[in-house]
Parts: structure tokens; C-alpha cells; sequence
């Protein structure tokens, strides 16, 4: 009583057949002590013990099959389309835009998805358009490369083609200086004028193209003899070198072509300049030019 301690006891029937629990305590009532003691039998508290512990298995085999369901419920509603999403993101770094997004739901995910869908558009119409473009770059580009071409090839046949009437203007003028025959003159001279009104023309295609930035010459298109054309190109040479190169020309008559005359002519001019150039000029150098039409 003093010590007001708290003592408990289980203990059994003889028979063995029941269990009791006994608590017993000291009590201060006023100035009395006294004792509380209680028994109580063993058997329900087993079957209370015996139906929480069921109760927990049932609640955790409960709780389980809960916890499987919204795993399962979790993994099809987010994280399968979470992991499309993260597959489609990166095909779309890799610039591929013909990825599969889910569509369809109206949560978080499905908005996302739509944003990726639209972000996946744009990014397509954005690339087809720069592709567009650079296409156009380079076409550009190579136009203008192949314009720079033509334009230094023109110049540098120009530069050829201008060779041959200033050789011819040199040694008709050479020819006027040393006083050839005075029934020759006015021949040089139509000559000398007819080759530079040539050098002229070329400048002006020149100039022409240069400043337009043209592609190709204007052509003046005409169908002509071509042993006329041949006759008139053999012409500023018959005198040019007098007596040291004979020309013999076997020419038909019947053959025409359609072409520009002035630039065609002066095409021939620069082959027949090549010829009397590689030349070596003697009393019995000749030069042979034959026209026949070749089947």
C-alpha cells in the first residue's frame, strides 16, 4: 500500500481449460487504503487478439491488391504515356517529326502531348521552309558561280577573238606605211574599217553583258549560204601576206545554215588566223579550205 505499486498475475484453472488475468493496485481513498484488484478471463482478449491479427491479414492482403490496381492504373494512364512522350522528345531532337504522340485524353499528359504535337508541326513547316530556302541559296549560289564562270570565259574570249582584227588592222596599216599601190589603198582601208567596226561589235556584247549580267549573247538568228560566209571570213586574209601564201578553196555552193553571221563569222576568222599563224610562210606556203556537206 505504502509503495502504491501496480501488480499483475495471468494464471490458469487447474484444469487447465480457462486462463485468467488479474491486475491488483493500491487505492487512496481520503485517509483510507484499500485495494482494486480485477480478473478478467483470458478468452476474449485471445479472440480479439486472434480477430485483429485475421484482420490485419485480410487488410494487408486488402491493402495489396490496392496498391497492384493503382500501380497497374498509374503505369497505364501515366507512366506508359510519360515514356511515349520521352521517346517522341527525343526523336524530335534528332529532327524526325513523323513520331506517334497520344492523343485523346484530357489530363495534364494529354495536354503535353498536344503541345508536342503542335511544337512537332511547326518545327516540320519550319524545316521544310529552310529547306525550301537553302535549295533556293544554292541554286543562287550556283548561278551566280556559273554567271562569274561565263563572264571570265567571255572576257577571255573576247580577248582571243579580239586578237585577230587587231592583227589584221596591224598589217594592213603596216601594209599602207610601206605604200602599196594606190588601186590597194581604198581596199586596206575597207578593210582596216570593216575590222574595227568588228571590234566594236564585240565590245559592245562585252559591255553587254557585263552591265545586264546576261548569260549568253544575244543572238540574231538568219539563214545564210555558208560558203558566203566562208568567202567573206577568207577575205581580210588574201592580201595579207601578198605573194608568200596562196589560199585554195573548193567551196559548195548548196549548203546553208541558220546562225548569228557576225559572231559566226568571226569564229571562222579565228580558225583561219590559226591556220595562217601555224603557217610557215614561204613562196609555196597555201592554206586549203574545202566546204562539202558530210553525211
Amino acid at each position: 500500500l505504502e509503495e502504491e505499486t501496480i501488480v499483475t498475475r495471468e494464471y490458469a484453472r487447474r484444469d487447465g481449460t480457462i486462463h485468467y488475468f488479474l491486475t491488483a493496485s493500491a487505492v487512496r481513498i481520503g485517509e483510507y487504503h484499500s485495494y482494486a484488484i480485477s480478473i478478467s478471463s483470458m478468452v476474449p482478449i485471445n479472440e480479439s487478439a486472434r480477430t485483429i491479427k485475421n484482420f490485419f491479414g485480410y487488410v494487408f492482403l486488402g491493402g495489396f491488391l490496392v496498391v497492384a490496381v493503382l500501380s497497374y492504373v498509374t503505369s497505364v494512364t501515366v507512366t506508359k504515356p510519360l515514356r511515349k512522350l520521352i521517346a517522341a522528345s527525343k526523336e524530335l531532337a534528332t529532327f524526325n517529326f513523323s513520331v506517334d504522340l497520344p492523343k485523346g485524353k484530357k489530363d495534364e499528359i494529354g495536354d503535353l502531348s498536344s503541345s508536342l504535337a503542335t511544337l512537332s508541326g511547326n518545327l516540320q513547316a519550319a524545316l521544310e521552309e529552310l529547306k525550301e530556302k537553302n535549295q533556293l541559296l544554292e541554286a543562287d549560289l550556283k548561278k551566280r558561280k556559273q554567271l562569274e564562270t561565263q563572264r571570265k570565259d567571255f572576257i577571255r574570249d573576247i580577248s582571243h577573238e579580239l586578237k585577230t582584227p587587231i592583227t589584221l588592222i596591224e598589217g594592213y596599216a603596216e601594209g599602207l606605211l610601206d605604200g602599196i599601190k594606190e588601186d590597194s589603198q581604198e581596199e586596206y582601208l575597207s578593210i582596216i574599217l570593216d575590222e574595227a567596226k568588228n571590234m566594236e561589235t564585240m565590245v559592245k556584247d562585252m559591255l553587254e553583258l557585263t552591265y545586264t549580267e546576261s548569260e549568253a549573247y544575244t543572238l540574231h538568228l538568219e539563214k545564210v549560204p555558208l560558203a558566203k560566209l566562208v568567202q567573206k571570213s577568207v577575205e581580210p586574209f588574201l592580201d595579207y601576206h601578198g605573194e608568200k601564201l596562196a589560199f585554195h578553196m573548193a567551196l559548195a555552193k548548196d549548203i546553208s545554215v541558220t546562225v548569228d553571221v557576225m559572231k559566226f563569222t568571226t569564229a571562222l576568222r579565228n580558225i583561219l588566223k590559226n591556220a595562217v599563224s601555224y603557217t610557215t610562210l614561204t613562196t609555196e606556203a597555201s592554206l586549203e579550205i574545202t566546204l562539202k556537206e558530210v553525211s
